[in-house]
């Protein structure tokens, strides 16, 4: 019986793992079908793919349909954080048109919170490059909501 090396679930035949879906490799279960490593395989740690999920919604969103991407908990919940933080800037833009039309002042107020927006996407994404579950305020406990759930 093989074990997965990152968290000890088993791994028989497979290749990756069901629980964190880190690639399986060596005895039990060859990558490359004769026992090699994929050349790129090392380098989709779940902290690069979670730091990828921010770059714009279609990779969260590939991540969160296609296996081994979904079957793991950090890459669920930067996706997740990724499409909420999107949405949240989708409705800023579009209050911030409105407001904007009223007052001079509404205008400054809705630049500020798309710099704050974008402040927040690059810390998210620099906190999962360093392999951090780092909740942004309020759509955090969301993501991490559904990213549990999705087990």
């Amino acid at each position: 019986m093989a074990y997965c090396s990152q968290c000890g679930a088993s791994v028989d035949g497979a290749r990756f793992c069901s629980q964190c879906g880190e690639m399986v490799t060596g005895p039990g279960g060859p990558v490359g079908g004769f026992g090699e490593q994929e050349p790129y395989a090392s380098r989709l740690t779940p902290s690069r793919l979670g730091a990828v999920a921010y770059l714009t919604p279609l990779p969260a969103l590939a991540f969160l349909l296609f296996e081994p991407f979904n079957r793991n908990r950090f890459v669920r919940f930067h996706s997740y954080q990724c499409l909420f933080l999107t949405l949240v800037a989708i409705l800023s833009a579009a209050f911030s048109g409105m407001i904007s039309i009223f007052a001079f002042f509404g205008g400054l107020l809705s630049a500020a919170f798309e710099l704050v927006l974008v402040a927040l996407w690059v810390i998210a994404a620099l906190k999962a490059w360093q392999g951090v579950e780092y909740r942004l305020p309020i759509i955090g406990r969301f993501a991490a909501e559904l990213a549990a759930r999705d087990q």
